[in-house]
């Protein structure tokens, strides 16, 4: 099948703005990219920045991405970054009343043809690998509660409901910004799942786990996790990216 990916989001059952994001593309017939974003500070039509964030790496990588290797992904994806940050921070700067608290995570993975991946994260959206039956989240999350839990300040089992798991260390938007990346490889039949956290505040890994293994395509899969986060409740607004690594 080769490279292939499907997305879907939802504004859920409370909210009245759409702040969540996600886009999958090609370049040059040998690179896979998905990406999921969760904007904040959005009003009732002013711009979104998750969708600044996925619409203007998408079009950098099309226009200056020439190469499938791993080194040469992540030099384009630095860039990349450092210029959406720049973007949405300068929107604070400009409108403050419009635009005071305007920032996104941001979660990519780029897959090439021999499975080598390279991920880049920022925020609190996930990245989950799901390979033989199981469900691995490979990101941790840049929040405030995640640093209590590494400090061992609060057990893991308190993690999902402790108030300060929102609470976002870094994001784009910030003045400067860092972004967690790393590389890596896949197998055959693995699966790669992005979700905001209005997806996994809803549903358990074992959940997803299940819904993965229940499912034959991505299109079902991401319909049937966004149908189960809002049948959860739909507190936020969710989106789901999958991609089948069935080559």
């Amino acid at each position: 099948m080769g490279l292939n990916y499907y997305g879907t989001s939802d504004i859920g059952k409370k909210l009245e703005v759409m702040e969540d994001a996600f886009t999958g593309f090609i370049v040059n017939d040998n690179v896979l990219f998905v990406c999921i974003a969760d904007g904040l500070g959005a009003q009732k039509g002013t711009d979104v920045a998750s969708y600044i964030a996925v619409e203007e790496f998408r079009k950098y990588m099309l226009a200056n991405l020439k190469s499938d290797k791993i080194e040469d992904i992540e030099k384009e994806v630095k860039i990349a970054l450092y210029m959406i940050n720049r973007m949405i921070f300068n929107y604070q700067r400009i409108s403050p009343e419009l635009y005071g608290k305007f920032s996104s995570t941001f979660t990519a993975v780029a897959i090439n043809l021999r499975k080598e991946i390279l991920i880049t994260h920022i925020g609190n959206s996930r990245f989950y690998l799901y390979r033989q039956g199981k469900l691995f989240q490979m990101t941790k999350d840049d929040t405030v509660a995640q640093q209590l839990l590494e400090k061992r300040e609060i057990q893991e089992n308190e993690y999902p409901m402790h108030p300060d798991r929102g609470v976002l260390i870094k994001f784009l938007g910030m003045p400067e910004v860092e972004p967690y990346i790393t590389k890596g490889s896949l197998l055959t039949n693995d699966v790669v799942l992005l979700v905001t956290n209005g997806v996994y505040e809803m549903l358990t890994p074992d959940k997803i786990e299940q819904i993965i293994m229940n499912t034959e395509t991505s299109q079902q899969a991401c319909e049937w996790i966004i149908e189960g986060a809002n049948e959860m409740g739909g507190i936020d607004n969710s989106a789901v990216v999958i991609s089948y690594i069935n080559f």
